[in-house]
């Protein structure tokens, strides 16, 4: 699954990398804002949303036919908050990470504003951690952690002159628990929604 995901980013940036800009249009922009994750593949009564950010930069290309390619270069924060204790763990962790998430956008331009779904290969390596579990503390510490993620999102917006309004569910195929904490946690990924506002210059 991994050599999927990547292989239709890297493609998705190099159709974006070589097409001519002259004959398309495109706009740079910022964007940001929420992220609503939690740990999934284990018992999801004990597993609560942890609330983090995500901001960067973004490059919308315009193609035919209602498609386009906007990638991002984001700072994400990801994470999950554990509401009853798991043998002798409680706490939460978050886990920070420079993401490429290239967005294929299709709808229809209605002038006044433009509905479109999305999906979203991303890549991401963390740059951020803080583990609290009970009486172990993991912050800072990469021994045993796989700092590189990758998955994909799925979503919906709306584009409104210069803004764009977009929430995405994203599913993370990518284990960035550290062992000591994997070790409970078996095989859990972060998955969630996020809520995101863009403006295009």
């Amino acid at each position: 699954m991994k050599k999927y995901v990547i292989a239709i980013a890297l493609a998705a940036a190099m159709l974006f990398a070589g097409t001519n800009a002259s004959a398309q249009v495109g706009h740079f922009g910022v964007v940001g804002g929420m992220t609503f994750s939690k740990a999934k593949d284990v018992n999801k009564d004990m597993m609560k949303n942890y609330t983090g950010f995500h901001a960067g930069v973004t490059y919308q290309l315009n193609l035919p036919l209602g498609f386009s390619i906007q990638p991002e270069l984001i700072y994400n924060q990801r994470g999950t908050k554990v509401a009853a204790p798991i043998g002798d763990l409680h706490g939460n962790m978050s886990v920070g990470f420079i993401e490429l998430p290239v967005n294929i956008q299709w709808g229809p331009d209605l002038v006044l504003f433009r509905p479109y779904l999305e999906l979203s290969p991303y890549v991401g390596y963390a740059v951020m951690n803080k583990y609290r579990m009970g009486n172990v503390t993991h912050n800072g510490n990469w021994d045993g952690v796989n700092r590189w993620e990758y998955g994909i999102g799925l979503g919906v917006g709306i584009e409104v002159w210069k803004f764009q309004l977009s929430g995405r569910y994203c599913w993370s195929f990518g284990n960035n628990l550290p062992e000591t904490v994997a070790e409970v946690f078996d095989d859990a990924k972060f998955g969630g929604f996020e809520l995101s506002l863009a403006f295009l210059f």
